[in-house]
């Protein structure tokens, strides 16, 4: 990339500003330091993970509080053999895993719809330090300071907080004891030792050693003799305590020693997803997206230049297929710079790894060179404004621009006559059109759009003027060369009007057909855009419509499966009332002569009528195939209104969106999204034709005899037999009950003497005892 742009187009305030999202120094010096990306191998990851992140942060996963301290100079420390660290650096170290361990339960959190952090698996071997934090933090607070409660340290503070009391007490007494003696009634510290503000006229009142003398020489600062002793004593307690807290750090060093390879890794990798989180930080608060790779050219939709705030109006603009150049005219003030720049420094930002300020659907070609030169009075820097500093910048693209360069030109041909500035400036677009270089140029030179239009690969382009405020949109048109509007822009500006009518006057002599030309094709070409956009307002109102059809088409699916499966209910009711009647038919057969044939004709009935059951139920699954419905609702038409589906009939249209219908009781005015063609099913032509012959229900295993008169128990008792035998069911059990036992010995007499009965008996006690009987068939 070419330095001298970068700075132009201002992406070191990008940096900066994503920089200052991070959370630790070495995220920040990481995106400080971050080079361009050159391919889209390199980009296409980088991206993805930004883009999780972002929405991360968008969802209602609550962000945690992370702390992630510079550790570098502690693990350059620790690489030194027997160096030990300061607490602080310990602490530091115990703060930053813990840090660590945070962000990455962040980061590799899965989405609500379950969609996987692509984070996960970039760092799913990453090392555990938890044990090395743990271990720290067991010694150290985690704002710093040694734990009190620590057992090597506990009866040593004990002893210092003793003697520190019995030391307080002797100096109170000194001080109330000679109390004309002393400057003041409060003790002081001289090298860590306690000592007494003695005025020096009354120097041999006390015995003790002098530590020091004021300036003034009016105060000895006196250590009375016992007082020494306390203070040795408190001095040598204190010397212990410091050895045990050189022990305690010397452990902790040596732990984190143990760990520094692991450290050295974790804080290159904290760094890089620090400097993801920072991206797209930046990217949640400035309405960012992911641009898609294009292989030629850029598409920017509704961008935004990110350093102009919320104010800026967005652009669309794009530039690709065979379209090499772009040239953008317009008045002053008008956006076009702004256009450029915003152009320049959205590709710079999409190689860097960030989303850009742009609506999804945004793309952009990756470019080994973005080179701009801005020198107008917006620029920078304002030596580059004149013509030599145009030709200066200009000449060192033409000796470096290729194929995959982005060339931004303000102003271009202009600071020289504009005769000799236009023809350069076509010589240059000559150049870079042949290079096949992406190149957009702004200009007020009428050569330069005529050029446009006469050179494959150039588009025309304008920022928009509003004729009648007289005010510049800032919103760029693509296709349309643009006016400069400068005598609208002086009337603006309060220029007088008889010099205004005198330079229309000269406009006027100079006019030339190709200007009126071109002023028809731009004016034919805005009408053309304005019937561009009603045929795509018109085209998503037909996507909407569609999808309402759709879903009406799944509600009448709905209804009509409802409706089948009700009526299945019905024909099995059907069925179990068949089944009855069947039974009381093999009744009254029963009273002839009773034959397998007719037994197995009833059952053949009986399956006769599960079959039409079955085959009902098996259409209901097929219902969508064999609907028609009304595509269209018009006067006359039998509908359903509501969500409770009233049936109502369609008189008039009350007005747009909206229909008058009757239902049995009263008139009503409904929306149209509440009224529903009625469903009406293929007529099929399929009958069920039954046969009447002799039917009987399945038996089943369990025979309730319980509240039977012994006849009709026998004869219940024997249709189960005939049953069992026809269906291979070879045992089931009879409930008779206990009563006085004249239904049990009836049954137990009946089955003694039936030739199909193998053998009988009572059930098991926990079965049902002696009010049950298990019968088992030969």
């Amino acid at each position: 990339m070419d330095n001298h742009s970068i700075e132009l187009l201002e992406f070191e305030q990008i940096r900066e500003r994503v920089a200052a999202n991070c959370i630790g120094e070495e995220g920040a010096q990481r995106i400080t330091q971050q080079k361009f990306y050159s391919n889209w191998k390199q980009i296409k990851p980088v991206l993805d993970r930004v883009w999780y992140l972002k929405r991360l942060l968008e969802g209602n996963i609550q962000y945690p509080d992370i702390v992630l301290p510079s550790i570098t100079n502690a693990l350059e420390r620790i690489s030194k053999e027997g160096a030990v660290l300061d607490p602080e650096q310990i602490v530091a170290v115990a703060k930053f895993v813990k840090g660590w361990r945070s962000l990455f339960r962040f980061v590799t959190k899965p989405m609500g719809d379950g969609e996987q952090s692509p984070l996960a698996e970039d760092y799913i071997n990453s090392p555990e330090c938890d044990s090395l934090s743990q271990f720290v933090f067991s010694y150290f607070e985690e704002d710093g300071p040694i734990r009190e409660n620590l057992p090597e340290l506990k009866g040593i503070r004990r002893r210092i907080r003793s003697a520190q009391q019995e030391l307080a007490a002797l100096a109170t007494g000194y001080l109330q004891e000679y109390a004309s003696a002393w400057q003041t009634n409060v003790p002081t510290q001289k090298d860590g030792r306690l000592v007494l503000p003695l005025k020096t006229s009354s120097k041999g009142k006390v015995r003790g050693v002098v530590r020091e003398v004021s300036a003034s020489g009016a105060t000895v600062f006196l250590e009375p003799f016992d007082i020494v002793e306390k203070n040795n004593q408190l001095a040598f307690l204190d010397h212990e305590y410091h050895i045990e807290v050189a022990k305690i750090v010397k452990k902790c060093t040596g732990k984190i020693r143990d760990h520094r390879e692991d450290l050295l890794y974790l804080q290159n990798i904290s760094s890089d997803v620090d400097a993801l989180l920072a991206k797209a930080r930046y990217a949640r608060r400035h309405g960012c997206n992911p641009a898609e790779h294009h292989a030629r050219g850029f598409r920017l939709r509704r961008a935004r230049h990110p350093l102009l705030g919320s104010d800026v109006v967005p652009i669309d603009v794009e530039l690709q297929d065979d379209n090499r150049i772009l040239i953008v005219t317009g008045p002053n003030a008008g956006g076009k710079t702004v256009t450029l720049k915003t152009v320049g420094l959205l590709a710079l930002m999409n190689q860097f790894g960030m989303c850009i300020p742009a609506d999804e659907g945004s793309a952009i070609q990756l470019y080994d060179y973005v080179l701009a030169d801005i020198g107008d009075d917006q620029s920078i820097q304002e030596s580059l404004s004149t013509f030599s500093g145009h030709m200066k910048n200009i000449s060192r693209f033409v000796g470096s621009a290729s194929g995959n360069s982005l060339i931004l030109l303000d102003e271009l041909g202009s600071g020289t006559d504009p005769e000799e500035g236009s023809a350069l400036a076509m010589a240059l677009l000559d150049h870079f059109l042949d290079c096949g270089s992406t190149l957009i140029a702004t200009t007020h030179h009428s050569v330069l759009k005529n050029y446009a239009f006469a050179h494959k690969g150039v588009v025309n382009a304008s920022v928009t003027f509003d004729a009648e405020t007289h005010q510049p949109t800032f919103s760029v048109i693509l296709g349309l060369p643009g006016e400069s509007h400068a005598l609208d822009i002086a009337e603006r500006s309060g220029m007088s009007n008889k010099i205004l009518a005198k330079a229309r006057h000269y406009i006027e002599d100079q006019s030339t057909d190709v200007a009126q030309i071109i002023k028809e094709i731009t004016e034919k070409q805005r009408d053309l855009r304005a019937k561009e956009t009603k045929f795509e307002k018109r085209q998503d109102g037909l996507t909407e419509r569609v999808r309402e059809v759709d879903l009406r088409s799944l509600r009448i699916k709905q209804r009509e499966y409802e409706l089948r499966s009700q009526g299945y209910m019905q024909l099995t009711k059907q069925i179990q009332d068949s089944r009855r009647q069947l039974e009381n038919l093999v009744r009254d057969l029963r009273e002839g002569e009773l034959t397998r044939e007719k037994t197995r004709a009833v059952k053949d009935f009986i399956s006769e009528i599960e079959e039409v059951a079955e085959k009902e139920q098996d259409e209901i699954s097929e219902v969508g195939e064999e609907l028609r419905t009304n595509q269209e609702i018009k006067v006359g038409d039998e509908v359903l209104v509501g969500a409770s589906r009233h049936r109502a009939t369609v008189l008039r249209n009350a007005r747009k969106g909206y229909w008058v219908v009757a239902t049995d009781k009263m008139k009503i005015t409904v929306p149209e999204t509440d009224v529903h063609g009625i469903v009406v099913a293929k007529p099929r032509e399929r009958k069920i034709q039954v046969n009447l012959q002799t039917e009987t229900s399945g038996p089943t295993y369990h025979l309730d005899l319980r509240g039977y008169r012994l006849a009709e128990a026998l004869e219940s008792l024997d249709r189960q037999i005939d049953r069992s035998l026809m269906t291979n069911l070879s045992e089931f059990e009879v409930v008779h009950g206990h009563g006085e036992g004249i239904l049990k010995q009836g049954i137990h007499d009946y089955l003694k003497n039936h030739r199909s009965v193998r053998e009988y008996h009572f059930a098991h006690p926990e079965s049902g005892g002696f009010g049950k009987t298990i019968v088992k068939l030969a």
